[in-house]
C-alpha cells in the first residue's frame, strides 16, 4: 500500500529542492568568467614655466596604480614602453571590461630616473594640467583601448610631494630580499654597434652545488642603463642576453659576493654589459610601389622601381642594378648600373653606365674631411662636391655642396645613437630644417659599406617619422611623415608604408590628402 508524505516531510522535500536548485544557479554563476579586454596607455605632456624633463634620456616604463569599480585596488603596475609614431606606447594590460580610475601615473628611463608624471588633485602641480588625477577610462570588450594622460616634467627640483605622491619609487625598490643590479645591452652587427636597444635579460642565482635556485627575466630598454631586481643571497649568479636578432650572451659564475658589491649602490658599482655580435645581412633588392586607384573602387600598389644589389666573393658591394617597371609588358628593365671599386675595404670610385654609356661617376678620399666628387655626364658633366666634417664633440656633421656651376649650399645634421635626429639646410638664408625618430631596428642600407651623395645611408636605424618645414630655395610637392615597417627575426625591415602630405606650405594641414608607397625588401 502506498504511503502518503505527511506534510513535514512534503514542506521538507520543497525546502530542499529549492536549496538544491540555488545553489546550483549559484555555483553555475561563480563559472561565469569575466570578459577582458586589453588596455594601452600613451602619454602627452604638458609644458609649465619652470622647464621640463630630461631629453636625453628614453623613457622605458610607465609606473601606475588603478581602481576598479568595486574599490579594488592595483597598486605598482608596471609596463613596458615602446616609440610609437612619435611618441610612445606601453605594452598591453588585460583587464576585465568595467570602469576604472586611474590614481598614480608615473614615467620612468630604464635606470628607474623619474621623467614624467600626472599630478593629483590638490597637489602643488595640479592648476598646470586640466584634469589632475584621479581620471576615469573604460576598458572595454572590444579590440585594444588607448588611454593617454597628461604628464608634467620631472625637473630635478621637483618633489614627489609637489605632485601629490608619497613617492616615486616603483614597487619594490625598498624590499630587503633584493639587489638593485646595473645592466646594459649593446649589439655589434657587421661591425656598427648599436647602442639603443631593447632585449630580454635572464638572471639566475645558483647555490655552491650550482643548482639553480632562483631566477627572473627582465624586459630590457635601452639606452640608459637598466636597473634590475635580482634576489641576494645565492652563492653565484648568471646575467645572460636572451635572443636578441638570433645572438645571445652571458656573463656566469658571478660570485655572490661580487654580485653585491657591484650593486648599484654598492661599494663598487657595476654596470653589466651584454653584448650581442653577429654579421650583417646582405640586401638582396627592394621594390617601391605607389598608391594607385584600383579598379572598381579603393587603392592598390603598382610597382614603379626595383634595385637589386650584388656582392663579390669577398662581401663587397659589387653592383647596383636600376630598374623601372613597364606595366605594359609587367616586367622590370634596367636603366642604370653602378660599378664599384676599392681601395683595400673603403669604396673609391662609382661608375654609373646607362644602356653603355656613361652616366655619373663619383670619386671618394677620406680623411679629417670626407670628400665625395659627383660627376653627372647626362647633366653636361655637371661636377659637385659633398665635403663633411664631423664634429664629435657637439654630435654634429658638416656639410658643404658646391657645382661647377657655381651653385652652392650647407646641410648640417646632428645626430645620436648614428641616426641623424634633426638638421638645417642653407643656401644663404635657411631652406628648410626638419627633425625625425627612429626605431630600434637595422637599417640594411647602413650596411653596403659605402656612403650615398645624399647621406641616405647614413642612420643605422630606420626612420619612423619625420616633421619637415620648408621656408625657402623650393617646396618639394609631397613629404613624407611617417613610415610604418614589419620586421623579420633578425631585425630588419620586411615592408615599409610611408604616408605622405602636400609640400606646399598652403596644402600640408589639407585632411582630404593621402598618399602611400610602400617598399618590400628581400636579402640575401
Amino acid at each position: 500500500m502506498k504511503r502518503l508524505l505527511t506534510p513535514f516531510v512534503f514542506l521538507f522535500a520543497i525546502l530542499y529542492a529549492l536549496l538544491t536548485l540555488l545553489l546550483f544557479s549559484c555555483r553555475t554563476e561563480e563559472r561565469v568568467e569575466p570578459i577582458i579586454g586589453k588596455q594601452v596607455f600613451s602619454f602627452s605632456e604638458v609644458e609649465r614655466n619652470s622647464g621640463a624633463a630630461d631629453e636625453t634620456t628614453t623613457p622605458a616604463f610607465v609606473l601606475l596604480t588603478l581602481k576598479d569599480s568595486q574599490g579594488n585596488m592595483r597598486e605598482n603596475i608596471s609596463l613596458s614602453l615602446s616609440p610609437s609614431g612619435q611618441g610612445y606606447q606601453s605594452a598591453g594590460l588585460d583587464l576585465p571590461a568595467e570602469n576604472y580610475q586611474l590614481l598614480e601615473f608615473v614615467i620612468i628611463d630604464g635606470a628607474h630616473k623619474t621623467l614624467y608624471a600626472t599630478p593629483k588633485e590638490g597637489s602643488a602641480l595640479a592648476p598646470y594640467i586640466a584634469n589632475p588625477l584621479p581620471l576615469g577610462f573604460v576598458v572595454s570588450q572590444k579590440g585594444v583601448d588607448a588611454f593617454a594622460p597628461p604628464v608634467l616634467g620631472v625637473t630635478p627640483d621637483d618633489t614627489p610631494g609637489a605632485f601629490g605622491y608619497t613617492s616615486f619609487a616603483p614597487g619594490g625598490a625598498g624590499n630587503s630580499d633584493v639587489m638593485l643590479i646595473k645592466s646594459n645591452v649593446k649589439m655589434d652587427i657587421g661591425g656598427v654597434l648599436y647602442e639603443n636597444v631593447d632585449a630580454q635579460i635572464h638572471v639566475n642565482g645558483y647555490d655552491a652545488n650550482n643548482v639553480l635556485q632562483w631566477e627572473k627575466d627582465f624586459n630590457f630598454v635601452g639606452p640608459a642603463d637598466n636597473l634590475l631586481e635580482v634576489k641576494k643571497g645565492f652563492h653565484h649568479y648568471s646575467i645572460a642576453l636572451v635572443d636578441k636578432w638570433g645572438t645571445n650572451d652571458i656573463q656566469s659564475d658571478i660570485p655572490g659576493e661580487v654580485f653585491w658589491d657591484g650593486r648599484a649602490d654598492g661599494s663598487l658599482p657595476v654596470t653589466y654589459v651584454l653584448v650581442g655580435s653577429k654579421k650583417a645581412k646582405k640586401l638582396s633588392s627592394y621594390i617601391l610601389s605607389n598608391e594607385v586607384s584600383a579598379a572598381g573602387g579603393g587603392t592598390t600598389y603598382q610597382p614603379n622601381l626595383k634595385i637589386e644589389f650584388t656582392y663579390t666573393v669577398g662581401g663587397h658591394l659589387d653592383q647596383i642594378h636600376h630598374k623601372t617597371y613597364n606595366p605594359e609588358t609587367a616586367q622590370f628593365e634596367e636603366t642604370t648600373t653602378d660599378t664599384f671599386l676599392y681601395e683595400g675595404d673603403v669604396v673609391s670610385e662609382i661608375t654609373s653606365v646607362m644602356s653603355g654609356r656613361p652616366y655619373a661617376e663619383y670619386q671618394y678620399r677620406y680623411g679629417a674631411e670626407n670628400i665625395i666628387t659627383e660627376t653627372l655626364h647626362y647633366a653636361k658633366d655637371l661636377v659637385g662636391t659633398q665635403t663633411s666634417k664631423t664634429d664629435s664633440e657637439n654630435n654634429r656633421v658638416n656639410v658643404a655642396y658646391s657645382y661647377s656651376n657655381g651653385g652652392a649650399f650647407s646641410y648640417t645634421f646632428d645626430f645620436r645613437y648614428k641616426n641623424i635626429v634633426s638638421d638645417i639646410t642653407t643656401k644663404g638664408q635657411v631652406c628648410n630644417t626638419g627633425s625625425y625618430a627612429y626605431d630600434k631596428n637595422i637599417n640594411p642600407f647602413r650596411h653596403l659599406g659605402y656612403m650615398d651623395f645624399d647621406l641616405q645611408n647614413w642612420p643605422a636605424n630606420n626612420k619612423v617619422a619625420e616633421d619637415v618645414h620648408y621656408f625657402t630655395c623650393g617646396f618639394p610637392s609631397i613629404v613624407p611623415v611617417t613610415h610604418v615597417y614589419t620586421y623579420d627575426y633578425d631585425g630588419y625591415p620586411v615592408t615599409k608604408i610611408t604616408s605622405y602630405k602636400k609640400g606646399n606650405p598652403d596644402d600640408q594641414t589639407n585632411p582630404d590628402f593621402s598618399f602611400h608607397t610602400k617598399v618590400e625588401f628581400t636579402y640575401e
